[in-house]
């Protein structure tokens, strides 16, 4: 009997991953200035901030990548995601209000429905993108 193995191509991962450090990276960037460049330190802090819309390019070129041999819908995949950030975004929000921080109502009715109110607007995507993929 045959087993059945799937391959993963490591240069990819290792882009995919690069491009989550973009992400994290362009979140990390304070921002200010109205992208008015004065000198160099400047300049490299307006590269690091739109780096995150780099990294989500090539995030999705790196699933479109797994994907292409992929022909079913995982329900189980997307029933996870969405939890996952369900659960994440009300931690985040426990984790505010604990500490003090006053919260506006919009602000937890965003936190509850992370996915609906773009609170985590890639993740919306992603889903959407995984639901269409297939061929």
């Amino acid at each position: 009997m045959q087993e059945c193995k799937t391959t993963r191509n490591s240069n990819i991962e290792l882009l995919r991953i690069f491009a989550m450090f973009l992400i994290i990276l362009s979140h990390a960037v304070p921002y200010g200035n109205n992208n008015a460049v004065d000198n160099y330190k400047e300049f490299l802090l307006l590269l690091m901030r739109y780096a995150g819309q780099i990294g989500n390019c090539i995030f999705i070129c790196c699933s479109a990548y797994f994907l292409l041999d992929s022909k079913t819908l995982n329900a189980k995949k997307i029933y996870h995601i969405a939890t996952d950030t369900f659960f994440i975004s009300i931690f985040i929000m426990l984790f505010y209000v604990i500490w003090g921080y006053p919260l506006p109502f919009q602000k937890i009715i965003i936190s509850i429905f992370p996915i609906t109110f773009n609170n985590n607007w890639f993740i919306g995507c992603y889903i959407l993108y995984y639901i269409l993929h297939r061929p």
